[in-house]
């Protein structure tokens, strides 16, 4: 699999992410960041979720890993793999980390044409903000939802969120996420969301 997602298959030390098959505008952005070569994580992480397999992530901080679903979801919609409006979720355990991936993706989305941009909508949904900002913002459908487990779940629960036509599902920094709001509100959050519901094992 790892070959037939690389443009140029060689010796994996010498990977770049050049040899990606992703979309030229989005290596050209990659670039001009200062990013040439990916860390050992996103060599073997980033080729499976670029082509829309499941993805589990572990790795030390410093590593990309948020990269990895940030060039994902872009490549992903500049290649119209993702349809429709509120397909892109993210689940943050803090504040602050939302901000900060919202501000990550503005990194890499520069370039593109005004009718992809419309595509690229980032809408922050946290706690602390205005809610009827928010619900405001989710109105102008936007496609990627970046935001904290509490104002989802409120959202959610009033009627004005609807996360049936959710395509990506990335929860970030998961084991803070399972330490911030426990396995039972963690479940909880999966039925509610999707209507779904998991039961995590004893020494999850």
């Amino acid at each position: 699999m790892i070959n037939y997602l690389f443009l140029n298959p060689r010796n994996s030390n010498q990977i770049s992410f050049k040899d990606f098959l992703i979309q030229d505008q989005l290596k050209k952005n990659i670039k001009e960041e200062g990013f040439e070569f990916p860390s050992e994580v996103q060599k073997q992480c980033l080729p499976s979720a670029l082509a829309g397999n499941d993805v589990l992530c572990q790795g030390k901080a410093g590593m990309g890993k948020t990269a990895i679903f940030i060039f994902t979801i872009i490549n992903r919609i500049l290649k119209e793999e993702i349809k429709g409006d509120l397909a892109c979720l993210v689940l943050c355990h803090t504040r602050e980390l939302a901000y900060q991936i919202s501000k990550e993706f503005q990194r890499f989305c520069k370039g593109f044409t005004d009718e992809i941009n419309k595509n690229m909508k980032v809408c922050l949904i946290i706690g602390g903000d205005n809610e009827k900002e928010q619900i405001k913002d989710l109105k102008n459908k936007p496609k990627i939802i970046i935001g904290t487990p509490g104002r989802l779940l409120s959202l959610t629960q009033k009627k004005q969120l609807n996360l049936d036509n959710v395509q990506i599902f990335v929860i970030d920094e998961c084991d803070k996420m399972l330490d911030e709001v426990g396995k039972f509100l963690f479940s909880k959050f999966f039925k509610i969301f999707f209507r779904y519901e998991i039961k995590c094992p004893k020494n999850f």
